[in-house]
């Protein structure tokens, strides 16, 4: 019989609390504002005292943290937890400003509780790889080169049940001049084989601006265009999406023929033919319609019911003002607006 345990006691190894919140934060509030159940939902903890052998005067810190961060956003934390979010947001620079996403904060946590031996791996969304709220924690990881190791899994779902876009990323305390990026196109094949198109990338490629890293044979044509010195935003007074209807099958009506002043089409929204003016109408090229040096002409004509009023602006034509007035089912759908 053995005499004394096989493993150590893990008992006091789990713990439960709200790992962003440190017993500081009872310092910057007003008691009399926090009642038993503030106190019992807030949970502060306090790693140090709670984990007091991994912080040693020597080297304080995990060798590794590993988690699945909640991905919620901080619209929605302020709805029931506002005191918290506002501690967030003195706490941590990842919670300066603007709309983010809680797990940013986790990360910026998580690499706060690394020694410089350790190793972070989080799975978690890729949005803020190119998102604005990203671009705190972007230049957290960047400025300290902390990136080992990114896993992207494009499109591909992950967690069944819930449409999430994921990637695995491992972060090191100590800096690194270069880390490894695979990008993951079937996830089936990546689980049996870790099969997937991977390539190392310099850690100099990932700034605080968006992160597009890209391997394989486009990847020296990409960082080529990437170190052009203009770029179409610096060339351009506008860029903007064009037409947007928000309500494609009222306004978007098929040629039938043409008379003398008047277009016959067929509208999928009233399934049914009408006779509108000519000039209420113009064709519409989609990009499935433009080849190269080429664009094909389809029946497809977009209903553009406007007049233009000061420069930039246009107000829809009322009723009265047209020759025979704007067909039944235009005069129901008067409201919603097309976007010149």
């Amino acid at each position: 019989m053995f005499q004394e345990r096989a493993l150590p006691d893990l008992d006091d190894n789990i713990k439960c609390g709200n790992t962003l919140i440190s017993s500081d934060f009872y310092d910057t509030q007003d008691p009399t504002l926090l009642d038993d159940e503030d106190y019992y939902r807030i949970n502060v903890f306090d790693w140090r005292a709670k984990f007091p052998q991994a912080f040693s005067a020597d080297n304080p810190g995990f060798d590794a943290v590993i988690g699945n961060p909640p991905y919620i956003r901080i619209q929605a934390l302020k709805e029931f937890t506002p005191v918290e979010v506002e501690y967030y947001k003195k706490a941590y620079r990842t919670a300066r400003k603007g709309n983010y996403d809680i797990y940013v904060v986790f990360v910026e946590r998580g690499l706060s509780l690394l020694n410089k031996n350790g190793r972070l791996g989080y799975i978690l969304p890729h949005k803020f790889f190119n998102a604005k709220y990203g671009t705190f924690v972007r230049e957290l990881i960047s400025a300290g080169k902390h990136l080992f190791e990114v896993v992207h899994f494009g499109d591909e779902q992950v967690f069944a049940g819930a449409t999430t876009y994921t990637s695995l990323m491992f972060l090191d305390k100590s800096a690194r001049d270069e880390f490894r990026f695979v990008k993951v196109d079937n996830l089936t094949a990546w689980r049996n084989t870790r099969e997937g198109e991977e390539g190392v990338v310099p850690a100099a490629i990932a700034t605080t601006d968006e992160w597009n890293f890209v391997i394989g044979a486009g990847a020296e044509m990409f960082q080529r265009l990437r170190q052009m010195p203009l770029t179409l935003e610096e060339v351009t007074s506008r860029i903007f999406q064009g037409i947007k209807t928000s309500a494609d099958k009222i306004y978007i009506v098929e040629e039938i023929e043409r008379e003398e002043g008047r277009v016959k089409v067929f509208s999928r929204e009233k399934n049914g033919e009408y006779r509108l003016e000519v000039g209420l109408l113009h064709p519409l090229i989609k990009g499935g319609d433009s080849r190269r040096y080429h664009l094909s002409r389809t029946k497809r004509l977009i209903l553009f019911p406007y007049a233009s009023q000061a420069v930039g602006s246009a107000a829809i034509i009322p009723p009265s003002e047209n020759e025979r007035g704007l067909p039944p089912y235009l005069e129901l759908s008067a409201r919603q607006q097309v976007v010149p």
